[in-house]
């Protein structure tokens, strides 16, 4: 064999095990490069691939020999929404496109059948549905339901409080488990409870308690507006006889927790988590003029106690939000500034400068980043981990923002919109993913309920699970009351 044969061999076998493990040559530079993979996934399976419009296969699917540079990833699927990213390929990595969710051209939508003239309660947790209907039996009585959002019945009995002219308020204890359902009038302009009851989805007792009738809380029933839930989610934390005191719900028992009260507002109750070892009380305890108060804490049941730290006191806090893994709080006070403030850590306090925001909504379900309106009307959250402030999308002019939420997966954010042009009104639901890309429009009244001219979602989106949206909506009547219907909405 000749030289010349013997080279052409050794460069072609060079360039076939390069081109094994990963390398490629660059036509344009004359350069050899390493490439990368992207591994790509999506919810539903078997969408089309293109990078730079060149058909690379059906999700899930790793494309290998890229070469490291950015692309324009499309996932195509017949009867769904397109879906658009750029990605970068690096050598010798692996770019993963795990959480695409592809929307439906048209939900499947399925009504709920519910008793006639049905009402929803106003509820603290999306994952409950309270929906109560009057007594056939005795008008003067209600009868509740509790749906999950599956639309599973997990509870059902009868209250002996009419719904006329009432509102009803569902308060869940943090394992869902347990309710508070306060119904109430207006009384002097103000709303006043009339009734409240205790419920239990897995207790032996199926038959509310009524809270009224017990002492302390018929001479104070406005402590069972915020009820703060003690950790065995059957006890709430309230003030009585100048005491801090964990009364059961079951057998009405009491166990002082703080025997000083004055200046005292309990706020909410945390598991061991962090560094602390032990369940603890948040509350606020009010400076010697009585004017700012200060951010407490109280190891339970009779443990040590310390203060948070904050680059001011607080005036009046008008919500709070504690992160699923009970690691931070979103404070805000009457100044509508808002504090991110860790709760767990050996030296607990500030997290981020405060900030005016319009309105909080929730923190997502893996405890990153919190929601809220900011007060120039933008969709926005608090990413405490990158320690940044983002704003995915602006509410545009002659739109109206009804109602924003995570999705499940923490990366999407659902929202409704109400748009009003002249006598007709629209309402939309849109997701956007939470780097405010891909936004879709997921459910338009006036597109999925043609013809049906007096369908009204007065009422938003209840809850996201991972493949549906649970909605309520009113049908006005002429003559007779309005009737409630609840919609399961699957968009996958």
């Amino acid at each position: 064999m000749s030289l010349a044969p013997k080279v052409l061999f050794i460069i072609s076998a060079v360039f076939v095990i390069l081109l094994a493990k990963g390398w490629q040559f660059d036509l344009q530079d004359g350069t050899i490069v390493k490439t990368g993979i992207l591994d790509t996934h999506s919810q539903p399976k078997g969408a089309a691939i293109a990078l730079d419009g060149k058909p690379a296969g059906l999700t899930p699917q790793k494309v290998t020999g890229l070469k490291p540079q950015r692309y324009l990833l499309t996932l195509t699927k017949d009867n769904y929404q397109p879906w658009q990213k750029n990605v970068v390929i690096h050598s010798e990595l692996s770019t993963q496109v795990y959480d695409v969710i592809l929307f439906a051209d048209s939900p499947v939508i399925q009504r709920q059948n519910l008793a006639e003239f049905s009402r929803l309660a106003g509820s603290n947790s999306p994952q409950r549905i309270v929906v109560l209907a009057p007594s056939a039996a005795d008008a003067g009585s209600s009868v509740v339901y509790v749906y999950s959002t599956q639309f599973e019945l997990l509870f059902q009995s009868t209250v002996a409080t009419s719904l006329t002219a009432a509102t009803v308020q569902a308060l869940w204890s943090p394992d869902l488990n347990s309710c508070i359902l306060n119904f109430e009038t207006p009384a002097n302009g103000k709303p006043s409870i009339s009734g409240s009851y205790f419920l239990s989805i897995k207790g032996t007792a199926r038959i509310p308690s009524a809270l009224l009738t017990v002492r302390g809380f018929a001479a104070e029933p406005e402590t069972l507006r915020s009820p703060v839930w003690s950790p065995d989610n059957a006890s709430i934390i309230t003030i009585r006889n100048g005491q801090v005191v964990a009364v059961s719900l079951s057998d009405l028992s009491e166990q002082i927790i703080i025997t000083e009260s004055r200046g005292i507002q309990p706020l909410f109750t945390a598991p061991p988590s962090g560094f602390f070892q032990r369940s603890r009380l948040y509350y606020l305890k009010a400076r010697t003029d009585n004017v700012a108060s200060d951010l407490w804490y109280q190891e339970l049941p009779d443990g040590s106690s310390g203060q948070i730290s904050a680059s001011h006191p607080f005036s009046e806090v008008s919500s709070v939000s504690v992160s699923p893994d009970f690691n931070n709080i979103f404070l805000t006070d009457q100044s509508t500034s808002t504090i991110l403030m860790n709760i767990s850590s050996q030296s607990p306090g500030e997290r981020t400068a405060t900030r005016p925001i319009k309105r909080p909504l929730s923190w997502s379900p893996d405890g990153e980043r919190f929601l809220f309106i900011s007060e120039t009307d933008q969709i926005s959250y608090y990413d405490q981990l990158k320690d940044t402030f983002l704003y995915p999308y602006t509410i545009a002019d002659g739109e109206q923002l009804d109602f924003a939420c995570w999705h499940p997966d923490s990366l999407h954010i659902f929202f409704q919109t109400t748009n009003t042009t002249g006598d007709q009104v629209r309402h939309q639901i849109k997701a956007i993913e939470f780097d405010g890309k891909n936004l879709v429009t997921v459910f338009d009244d006036r597109e999925d309920f043609p013809g049906i001219e007096s369908l009204n979602p007065t009422i938003p989106i209840l809850t996201p699970n991972s493949r549906s949206l649970v909605m309520a909506s009113i049908i006005e009547r002429k003559t007779e009351p309005a009737l409630m219907f609840l919609y399961s909405l699957r968009y996958d």
